[in-house]
């Protein structure tokens, strides 16, 4: 099994508030991103959360109308991303053979990206997959269950880049023609850029992976 581990207990410093419930076309941002998971040929799947537990049902409990999820409370989220990365870890269950780990804030990050990302790791050399955009690696990054004690050492404010360098070898780049699928949104004019695009470019425009304007605005994660 593949488990889909989405990472929402930032404290969106820069943000300035809780970024992930803003609104987009109807639903949060966290709400989209969880519904891509859902989605997608992930066989479980883990949202870890942070200060905004209390918005939240408890872990192991149904978020109405998300579809089944397991829900983990970070209460070391003030000590950076790399705890929220193990506490995904730890939730994992037994039978999760590779774990793909979502930004909670990059909501067009769709269901047929992830399946892309899962299927190479199944259909190749069962390593690493990390997608690029445009030239640059990006999220989610997908690591097999043999990185898992590694992962769980990781310390400070960053997720799993330094098992990608020690474990370079292992990677396996996957480029993915939508680029804008790599959006985050940290600051505040990062969201007015994705709701701006997300007004102008429709559906068809979406699905078809061109570029627009506004993505230029919105600066892309390496992983």
């Amino acid at each position: 099994m593949i488990s889909a581990v989405v990472l929402a207990a930032g404290e969106a410093t820069r943000m300035g508030f809780p970024k992930l419930f803003l609104p987009l076309s109807g639903k949060s941002i966290l709400r989209h991103t969880v519904d891509n998971a859902l989605a997608s040929k992930a066989g479980e799947v883990i949202v870890v959360v942070g200060r905004e537990v209390g918005r939240l049902p408890g872990a192991g409990r149904e978020v109405e109308g998300w579809g089944p999820l397991k829900i983990v409370e970070n209460r070391e989220y003030h000590d950076g991303q790399s705890t929220s990365l193990k506490a995904g870890v730890a939730a994992l269950s037994p039978s999760s053979q590779a774990a793909l780990f979502m930004l909670a804030d990059q909501p067009l990050v769709t269901a047929d990206i992830l399946n892309g990302i899962i299927d190479r790791y199944q259909e190749g050399r069962q390593g690493i997959v990390v997608p690029v955009y445009g030239g640059r690696w990006g999220n989610p990054v997908l690591f097999p269950g043999s990185l898992f004690s590694e992962l769980m050492v990781v310390s400070g404010d960053k997720g799993g880049r330094d098992v990608v360098q020690r474990h370079r070898a292992m990677v396996d780049l996957l480029p993915v023609p939508e680029v804008w699928a790599g959006m985050d949104v940290d600051t505040w004019e990062d969201y007015l850029a994705l709701v701006s695009w997300w007004e102008t470019a429709g559906d068809s425009l979406k699905a078809s992976g061109v570029p627009t304007e506004e993505r230029a605005k919105v600066r892309l994660r390496r992983s």
